[in-house]
């Protein structure tokens, strides 16, 4: 679960820029995602056998939160509320799909906003994960499914290619968005939400 959820740390995005898959577009993709605690709080099993506790108001860190000290939930207590990590800073969202993408678009940047590594999906109280198959948009552009274009850029002594999408219309998000054949391809690893009764913070007296 930690591995899951580390990948949308800004700083792990600057780290892994350019070392893994990417979707390039012209504008930000779907709208500001939002987090109720009654969807994300809780103790979540890794398929490693790892457990992690989310919390989706920390205040030392503003937003969703993650620790691998899953077991203690007392806010005054010197230990797993300080070790916190924000882990959803900056996602945006299309129906079930969440991913990383804090940028403005060309249009205020000059350069398109970029979908890196890990985009997760949430089917009920799962997290899969997939990340961008380059090969598939390429092919996706190529016939015309989704908007967009072929780009040269520099890249040492010479110039590369890199595929950027456009402006979606609804349909053609789904078409990005098909789990069986859009534009990203499921990895290894997942998470799972476990019953309430099984979160020590949600027992009475708890915080």
């Amino acid at each position: 679960m930690s591995r899951v959820l580390r990948c949308l740390l800004p700083a792990a995005a600057l780290l892994l820029a350019g070392c893994f898959p990417t979707l390039y577009t012209d504008a930000p993709l779907g709208e500001p995602a939002t987090f109720a605690a009654s969807e994300w709080d809780g103790v979540w099993l890794a398929k490693d056998g790892s457990l992690a506790s989310v919390r989706s108001a920390v205040p030392s860190v503003k937003g969703p939160a993650l620790t691998s000290n899953w077991r203690e939930c007392d806010v005054a207590a010197a230990g797993p509320w300080k070790s916190f990590t924000g882990i959803l800073a900056d996602v945006r969202r299309y129906g079930d799909w969440y991913f990383n993408s804090s940028c403005k678009g060309r249009l205020a940047t000059g350069e398109p906003c970029q979908i890196e590594f890990v985009v997760l999906r949430r089917s009920e109280e799962s997290l899969l994960l997939y990340e961008p198959d380059e090969a598939r948009i390429r092919e996706l552009v190529m016939q015309g499914r989704v908007p967009g274009r072929i780009e040269l850029t520099p890249s040492g002594d010479g110039q590369s290619q890199r595929v950027v999408v456009g402006t979606f219309a609804a349909n053609q998000y789904e078409v990005l968005f098909d789990p069986m054949g859009g534009a990203f391809k499921l990895m290894p690893g997942s998470a799972i939400r476990l019953p309430a009764e099984l979160d020590p913070c949600s027992k009475p007296g708890a915080p």
